[in-house]
């Protein structure tokens, strides 16, 4: 029979003559420790006819519990792990980036604007969210839940949406999912059109006290942008626009102007369907995008794309000349560079759903 014996580590033997070696302190080792957090700042309860704030520092990435509020609004414009609304009515709520859940309970009649990785909603009615969630909005036991496409901006929101690890082109608003469906759906929850900034002012009392951060709803500012979310009736010219750098302020400047010119026309036939951040490798590109030189694979395959199914009559005529003015607007060392491509759709090279159904995979796996 054999032995398994471990020989001792001989550089955690103390040295003759020296001092003691120093035990190695592990990250979880210095995480803090329940009695170092004010559990009060964290949460609010029993709020009547109130207001509270909390701005850019007060939550700092910690979870928050909203709890049995009513008729109040509750604006936390401020970064989180998570947050959980229990019991609550006729209130207005704003939650800021939350890198986990924000998990509703048993509340009603709630007008509410939130950016997360996940929604949950259980035992709930009569909620109308205006969402920003990179994964499927779910449901269970909740009735008449509405959802739109929240746009908003307000100061220290882009280094919020960094901390939380939001990228606000993985919107997934409208792919609600539902645990309990019922014989009638339009009772459990739908999709509303494009919310005026008025009405979302209004939603979220914009009162004096919020003034100086410059919260605004309108999409020339938005730094989350307005994703239709539906292919418009009747089906028109469709393409697919790929950022090669997803970081690049190009994409949201592109993103402004082509709601300023679906303004001008008619929102819901010139619109941006979808949008999804990818991580492609150059064999992915090969396959994604037939037909696209070395020089515009090589730039798509050197980090994280964003890509876009834009609709609309011309659409991809007026995405190329824009595209080239913004491409103008960039610094003289970035002229040079291929930062977007615009490819046409078609029966026989169906790249728009090549591509989002590439992103899926990618994410469920």
């Amino acid at each position: 029979m054999g032995s398994c014996v471990s020989r001792p580590n001989s550089s955690s033997q103390p040295q003759a003559g020296g001092d003691p070696p120093q035990a190695k302190v592990y990250s979880w080792d210095k995480r803090r420790t329940e009695g170092d957090i004010d559990a009060s700042k964290y949460c609010v309860s029993d709020l009547t006819d109130g207001v509270l704030i909390k701005q850019a520092g007060d939550v700092n990435g910690e979870s928050f519990t909203i709890s049995k509020c009513v008729r109040s609004t509750i604006l936390i414009m401020d970064f989180c792990a998570s947050v959980t609304i229990d019991d609550c009515s006729e209130c207005k709520i704003l939650i800021g980036p939350t890198k986990g859940s924000i998990y509703v309970r048993d509340s009603s009649n709630l007008q509410c604007a939130f950016i997360c990785k996940q929604f949950r909603a259980r035992d709930c009615k009569d909620i109308h969210s205006l969402t920003c969630c990179t994964s499927n909005p779910t449901l269970e036991s909740s009735k008449y839940m509405t959802f739109a496409c929240l746009m908003l901006s307000y100061d220290g929101l882009q280094e919020q949406l960094t901390a939380a690890g939001i990228n606000p082109f993985d919107n997934m608003w409208y792919e609600v999912y539902d645990f309990c469906p019922s014989g009638n759906p339009a009772e459990q929850w739908s999709l509303e059109q494009m919310t005026t900034e008025e009405e979302t002012k209004m939603m979220l009392r914009a009162m004096k006290e919020v003034e100086p951060f410059h919260l605004t709803t309108n999409y020339k500012s938005s730094l989350i942008p307005y994703i239709l979310g539906y292919q418009p009736e009747p089906p028109l010219e469709r393409c697919l626009v790929v950022f090669c750098d997803a970081m690049s302020h190009s994409v949201i400047r592109f993103m402004h102007q082509f709601l300023q010119h679906a303004a001008q026309q008619d929102i819901y036939e010139v619109a941006v369907i979808k949008s999804k951040s990818a991580t492609l490798s150059m064999d992915d590109c090969k396959r994604l995008f037939e037909g696209m030189t070395k020089t515009e694979l090589s730039s798509a395959s050197k980090g994280q794309v964003i890509g876009m199914e834009v609709h609309g009559r011309d659409c991809t005529e007026w995405c190329i000349a824009n595209l080239e003015q913004l491409q103008e607007a960039e610094p003289q060392d970035a002229k040079t560079k291929t930062n977007y491509l615009v490819v046409s759709d078609s029966d026989e090279a169906p790249t728009v759903d090549r591509f989002f159904n590439f992103t899926h995979v990618m994410m469920s796996s």
